[in-house]
C-alpha cells in the first residue's frame, strides 16, 4: 500500500497524509504535514510540507502569553505660590499658579505575516502646560507698574514636540500697557514636577496549542488499482500461468497484472470433437503470510478438430510454420524459431483478472481431453 501505518493502531489501514501539530505557546502556523503519491505507474513517492511562519517569543505576564504589550510614562505636577510684602516696603506682590502633564504610550504588537515574525510599535503622547503670574500694587503705591504673564503650551499626540507661547503685559502706572506674546516649544516655564509614573498592560492573550498528530487520506486498493494500467505478460505454459496482484505489507509499488492463458491440445483426430477443462486455484497472497488457498472455478473448453492439433485461447505466431510447430514438439520456446526479443509463440492469449491481494494459478493435472 501507498503511505503510512498509524503507530499503535493495528489495524492494517495505511494513511497517505500525516499532519503534525506543534505543541507550546505561539501565534502562526503551527502545522507540517507529509503526504504519499501515486505517480501513474503506480510508484509511491512522498512529499513534505514543512511548517509555516509562526512567532512564539511573546510577551510573559504572570504566566500567561500576550501579543501586545502596552507601556504608559506619566510626568504631572503643579504648584501656587506668590511673592512681595506690603507691610514690609514692598511696592507690590505678586501670585503664581501653574500646572504640568505629560504621558507617553507605548504599545508593541507581535504579528506573523509571509515574511514571518514582525513587531510593530507606535508611540503616541497627550501633555499640556500652563503657568499665569499676576502682580498687584500695595495700598501706598496705587498705580505702580505691575506685569501680568500667561503661558499655554501643548504637546502634539504624533511626535510628542511641545508648542505654545507665553504673553507679558506691562503696566506702567499711568494706563499704558506694553504687550509681549512669545511662542516656545516647551512646556511652560516654572512648572513643578512629580516623580515619574510607569505602568504596563498586556492584552491578546494566547492559548497553549496541545502537540498531536493525525493520520488522514486512508489508502485503499481502489486507489492503487485506479492508479496503474495493467500490465500484460504472456510467459505461456501449458500447465501453469499464474497472476500475482500484490499490494500488502509494506510494498512501496503496486503491480497489477493481467494473467493469459492457452491450451495446446495435440494427437487429435481431425473431425472429432473434444472436451475438457483445466482446474483453478484461487489463493489469497500477502506478503510475508502464509497463502490461503481454495479450488477456483475450472476453465472448460469444447472444440471439433481441424488439424492434429488445436491452440484453443491463442493464436500461432505468423513467424512460426505449422509445420515447424509439430516437428518441434509444439515447443513454445521462442528461441527454438528464432523469434526477436519480446515476442511470443502463442500470441492474442485469452485474459482474466485477478482480484486485489490474489494469484490464481492452473493446476497441471486438471482435467483430460476426450473424444464425443
Amino acid at each position: 500500500m501507498c503511505g503510512v501505518l498509524e503507530p499503535g493502531a493495528d489495524d492494517g489501514v495505511y494513511y497517505k497524509k500525516v499532519t503534525t501539530t506543534a505543541g507550546g505557546f505561539y501565534i502562526g502556523s503551527g502545522e507540517s504535514s507529509v503526504e504519499w503519491y501515486r505517480n501513474e505507474n503506480g510508484v509511491c513517492s512522498i512529499e513534505g510540507t514543512p511548517r509555516g511562519n509562526y512567532c512564539d517569543n511573546l510577551f510573559l505576564d504572570g504566566g500567561t502569553y500576550y501579543v501586545t504589550q502596552t507601556t504608559t510614562v506619566t510626568d504631572s505636577g503643579g504648584a501656587s505660590g506668590g511673592g512681595g510684602d506690603c507691610s514690609a516696603g514692598s511696592v507690590s506682590t505678586f501670585t503664581t499658579g501653574g500646572s504640568y502633564s505629560e504621558s507617553t504610550t507605548t504599545e508593541s504588537t507581535i504579528s506573523v505575516d509571509d515574511g514571518g515574525c514582525n513587531t510593530t510599535t507606535t508611540t503616541t503622547y497627550e501633555g499640556s502646560s500652563s503657568y499665569s503670574q499676576t502682580e498687584t500694587c500695595c495700598p501706598d503705591y496705587s498705580g505702580c507698574p505691575t506685569t501680568q504673564i500667561s503661558c499655554t503650551s501643548s504637546i502634539n499626540t504624533q511626535d510628542g514636540t511641545w508648542s505654545g507661547s507665553v504673553t507679558v503685559v506691562d503696566y506702567d502706572g499711568s494706563g499704558g500697557t506694553y504687550t509681549t506674546t512669545t511662542p516656545i516649544s516647551d512646556p511652560c516655564p516654572t512648572t513643578y514636577n512629580d516623580p515619574s509614573q510607569s505602568s504596563t498592560t498586556y492584552s491578546g492573550p494566547v492559548s497553549e496549542v496541545v502537540s498531536s498528530v493525525t493520520y488522514s487520506n486512508a489508502d485503499t486498493e481502489s486507489d492503487a488499482e485506479s492508479a496503474t494500467e495493467w500490465e500484460n505478460w504472456s510467459s505461456i505454459s501449458i500447465s501453469t500461468p499464474i497472476s500475482y496482484n500484490q499490494d500488502r505489507n509494506e510494498a512501496d509499488r503496486f503491480d497489477q497484472q493481467e494473467s493469459e492463458y492457452a491450451f495446446i491440445a495435440t494427437n487429435l483426430v481431425v473431425g472429432k470433437s473434444y472436451t475438457g477443462y483445466r482446474t483453478t486455484q484461487d489463493c489469497t497472497y500477502i506478503r510475508n503470510e502464509e497463502e490461503e488457498c481454495e479450488d477456483g472455478l475450472p476453465v472448460g473448453v469444447a472444440f471439433t478438430a481441424t488439424d492434429i492439433f488445436e491452440i484453443i485461447g491463442g493464436t500461432l505466431n505468423s513467424a512460426v510454420s505449422r509445420d515447424d510447430f509439430v516437428d518441434n514438439d509444439y515447443s513454445i520456446d521462442p528461441s527454438t524459431y528464432n523469434l526477436p526479443a519480446g515476442e511470443y509463440v502463442i500470441e492474442s492469449l485469452t485474459a482474466f483478472l485477478v482480484s486485489a491481494g490474489e494469484k490464481r494459478t492452473m493446476a497441471v493435472g486438471g482435467g483430460f481431453f476426450y473424444m464425443d
